[in-house]
């Protein structure tokens, strides 16, 4: 079997004898890369206001309540882009294509692009 597309795949799919091979073909969409970048952004965005905030909003004296509102912009940025980045990256890097083959009496198996 030979399929072509995005991905290619060259592929002997043995056919049991009653003929209940099953065949599906899997394309996943970009929705990781988006996801893992929307969470990265925003933990990026979160951790750059958390540095650059110092004064605060208000730019009032009182720099004990900016304090704790940068500590935890910096401790939620950074835990959002340690999240976001990975879940990025994989599924950027990873396969979004595969065929599943089912073979009664056999473990099904899974073909990846070549």
């Amino acid at each position: 079997m030979r399929l072509t597309g995005t991905s290619t795949f060259a592929r002997d799919i043995p056919v049991s004898a009653d003929g209940r091979t099953s065949v599906q073909l899997q394309h996943r969409g970009p929705s990781m890369e988006i996801t893992g970048g929307v969470i990265a952004g925003l933990g990026g965005g979160a951790l750059v206001f958390g540095f650059v905030n110092g004064e605060g909003l208000s730019g009032s004296q009182s720099n004990e309540g900016n304090i704790v509102w940068n500590i935890m912009s910096i401790t939620a940025g950074g835990t959002f882009l340690l999240l976001g980045l990975p879940t990025f990256f994989s599924g950027l890097l990873g396969d979004h294509d595969a065929v599943f083959i089912e073979t009664p009496g056999r473990a099904a198996e899974m073909a990846r692009r070549d």
